[in-house]
C-alpha cells in the first residue's frame, strides 16, 4: 500500500480542477454555440427573436401588441385600434369568424386569410357615448389553425368627460 502525502494530495486537487474545468468548458461551449445558431435561424425564419419564441411556445398567430389602451380621448369620439396578425405556421390560415364584446365596437378591416409568415392588420372602430369615459371590451377571431383556433385581442379607452358638446370638458 503506498502512502499519500499533502503535497500528493495538493496536486491532485489541482489537477482535478484543472479537468473539472476542461469537462465543464467544452458542453458549455457546445451549448452556447448551439443557443447562437438557433436564435440566428430563429431571426432568419420568423424575423424576430420574440416571434421565434412564441413559435417555440406553441402560438401559431403572433399578436403584435393583443392588449392595448388608450388615454386622452375625449367622451363622445373615437379610437381606432390596430392589432397587427402574423402567421407563424407553414401553411395559410383562414379567419373563419369573429365576435365583438360590446355594440360599441366595429371591424373595419379584417383580412380573410393570412399566408405563411404574412403579416396584416385588424383595425377596429371603438365609438365612445357620451356619458362613458371608461370603455373597455376584446375582439375575438376564431381560425382554422389547430394550434390557435381562438385569438382574443383586447382594448380599454380611458376618456376625458365632454361638456355635451362634443367638447372635452375643462375641470
Amino acid at each position: 500500500m503506498t502512502a499519500i502525502t499533502s503535497s500528493d494530495v495538493g496536486s491532485m486537487t489541482k489537477t482535478g480542477i484543472k479537468a473539472a474545468i476542461r469537462a465543464c468548458t467544452t458542453p458549455l461551449l457546445l451549448s452556447l454555440a448551439l443557443m447562437v445558431i438557433g436564435a440566428g435561424y430563429g431571426r432568419y425564419r420568423f424575423g424576430t427573436l420574440s416571434a421565434t419564441l412564441a413559435y417555440l411556445h406553441g402560438e401559431r398567430i403572433l399578436v403584435d401588441d393583443p392588449s392595448q389602451s388608450f388615454d386622452g380621448t375625449h367622451a363622445g369620439g373615437h379610437v381606432v385600434v390596430r392589432y397587427a396578425l402574423t402567421n407563424l405556421s407553414g401553411r395559410p390560415v383562414n379567419i373563419i369568424g369573429m365576435t365583438c364584446s360590446c355594440t360599441c365596437t366595429i371591424v373595419e378591416d379584417m383580412p380573410k386569410s393570412l399566408g405563411t409568415l404574412e403579416t396584416k392588420v385588424v383595425s377596429a372602430r371603438v365609438n365612445l357615448s357620451e356619458g362613458k369615459t371608461d370603455v373597455s371590451g376584446s375582439i375575438r377571431l376564431y381560425t382554422d389553425e389547430p394550434h390557435s383556433p381562438e385569438i382574443s385581442l383586447t382594448f380599454s379607452v380611458r376618456a376625458t368627460p365632454s361638456n355635451g358638446s362634443g367638447v372635452p370638458r375643462v375641470q
